[in-house]
């Protein structure tokens, strides 16, 4: 089969849901998310189903599916999450249509490798569909979660919301021509879609990661490392500072601060609606403060290339400590059409893949889990890159909007997590002649912040939970949420606890060093 490279394409991120009718039942839906766009969209024909009361408005809506618009309708819904019980009213403004059908061909994604245990949002996004509603800026970011997965340069990348985890971003794909050949041997399409399905089956389960593959670096990310070598710098203090790993020139980014500012003030408005999320919230960003993780700027807008980060709340109901999170949107495009997040370098994977990590962890008689608290806020930005992380904030609407900057790495840039996964790297190989076994482990055996280990022995065990604390601890940074199989690895007021397959685990907030015991 001869093969020919095509150029990049964009998947844009869709979502499956069940919008709720005048008469209670809910009707299945297909949903485009969007955050470039200020509102929400719905199809004639979904509104018409729907049978629910319209409110005559006009609005003048430019180059919504490559045509202007007069919008003169809008309502209100209730759209309901098909992966889970998550429900929440918006506003749309009714269309004729919104776009084109997305993607605008089926795609091919045959060796995406897309987790098996994940809820996609659309499990048939790449199938070429029509589009019922779009979701705008504004609803986007409160359905955002904690979760990203990063396939490679050539797949677009997975975000977990309240919806489930929906594609989107660029993909390679490749262009086939059918093989010239001929064949005596004659079969039915069916049959020919078995044999196909059959082996594709076999091939997935005898195929393993290849570590050659995900060791060869692109150009742009063997430039990245050698950027964090060249600049990174130990703080007195013990903690390390990065700099931002520009590919470009920062004077293609435009104004900002517009859109910055509008977003706030949506955030602001959601959160005075309801005191128990304003008081999180508020909550989140005073212990930013107070952690020195973000401080006011001289409130001016600098004459300098620059960017304003817009941000929004999230909610974790499942979460076990932090309910409410904030995130950046460092892909929000200036009036340039460039975004910061555009200009920087994602950096290379530098941990091993979840599947080895895990292989190994489930070789170990006795186990041992914790994961590092506020891993990205614990290394520094350099003061001069400040200027790139500058957001919004004001604790009451009756004050005038601050100017702060981000002092530490940002979740929600591009090489947050090359930049905060390196600098564990970075000081396995600062203590690696004093504490081997620690540095083992925080170099092989974490997966992002969480750490994935055990041994064979209790003695094993101990050294690695002390040597790995002292490490850490070095740099900053402080392990929590500590789990073992163990039952005298930990003790609280409670007594002992086991970790069992159907009881809670054995958890605690904070852990120093603790001294050997018989």
């Amino acid at each position: 089969m001869h093969t020919t490279s095509a150029p990049d394409r964009v998947m844009l991120a869709t979502a499956a849901v069940n919008v709720k009718s005048s008469s209670g039942e809910y009707l299945p839906a297909r949903a485009l998310l969007d955050s470039g766009s200020q509102v929400n969209f719905m199809t004639e024909d979904l509104a018409q189903k729907l049978r629910t009361r319209h409110q005559g408005v006009t609005l003048n809506v430019i180059g919504i599916g490559n045509a202007n618009q007069k919008v003169r309708t809008k309502l209100n819904a209730f759209v309901k999450s098909r992966v889970n019980n998550y429900e929440f009213s918006v506003e749309f403004w009714i269309m004729r249509s919104i776009s084109a059908n997305n993607p605008d061909r089926n795609v091919n994604i045959t060796g995406w490798k897309i987790p098996k245990n994940i809820n996609l949002a659309d499990p048939e996004f790449h199938k070429s569909q029509k589009i019922d509603l779009l979701l705008g800026a504004e609803t986007f970011f409160e359905l955002l979660a904690i979760g990203q997965i990063r396939k490679g340069p050539n797949h677009p990348t997975l975000q977990k919301t309240l919806l489930g985890w929906v594609v989107s971003g660029k993909y390679t794909t490749n262009q086939c021509r059918p093989p010239q050949f001929t064949s005596t041997l004659c079969q039915t399409e069916d049959e020919l879609s078995t044999i196909d399905s059959v082996v594709q089956r076999f091939w997935a389960l005898e195929e393993l990661p290849s570590e050659a593959n995900s060791r060869t670096l692109t150009p742009e990310q063997t430039e990245c490392e050698t950027f964090f070598v060249r600049t990174t710098q130990v703080l007195p203090s013990g903690r390390l500072q990065v700099r931002l790993p520009f590919k470009t020139d920062r004077k293609l980014l435009g104004h900002s601060y517009e859109t910055a500012s509008r977003r706030f003030q949506a955030l602001e408005r959601r959160t005075l609606k309801d005191p128990e999320l304003r008081k999180m919230y508020l909550d989140f960003m005073n212990e930013y403060i107070e952690l020195g993780h973000m401080s006011p700027t001289n409130n001016k807008i600098p004459s300098e290339p620059h960017y304003f980060i817009p941000h929004q709340c999230v909610l974790r109901p499942e979460s076990t400590t932090t309910k409410l999170r904030v995130v950046f949107d460092a892909s929000s495009r200036t009036s340039s059409q460039i975004a910061l997040n555009e200009i920087l370098m994602v950096g290379p994977t530098i941990q091993e893949d979840l599947y080895s990590t895990l292989l190994r962890f489930r070789l170990h008689k006795f186990a041992l889990t914790a994961d590092i608290t506020k891993m990205y806020r614990q290394v520094a930005i350099n003061d001069y890159d400040k200027r790139f992380q500058l957001i919004l904030y004001r604790e009451s609407p009756i004050d005038p909007i601050q100017k702060y900057c981000l002092n530490t790495v940002t979740y929600g840039t591009t090489p947050a997590p090359f930049l905060a996964i390196r600098c564990l790297k970075q000081l396995s190989d600062i203590y690696s002649d004093q504490y081997p076994l620690g540095c083992r482990v925080i170099r092989d055996e974490f997966y992002v912040d969480d750490m994935l280990s055990g041994a064979d022995n209790i003695k094993e065990l101990l050294q690695i939970q002390e040597e790995v604390i002292t490490i850490l601890k070095g740099g900053g940074f402080s392990l929590a949420k500590w789990h073992s199989n163990y039952p005298k690895l930990f003790q609280n007021e409670e007594g002992e606890k086991s970790l069992e397959a159907d009881e809670t685990c054995t958890v605690m907030e904070s852990l120093g060093p603790r001294k050997k015991t018989q």
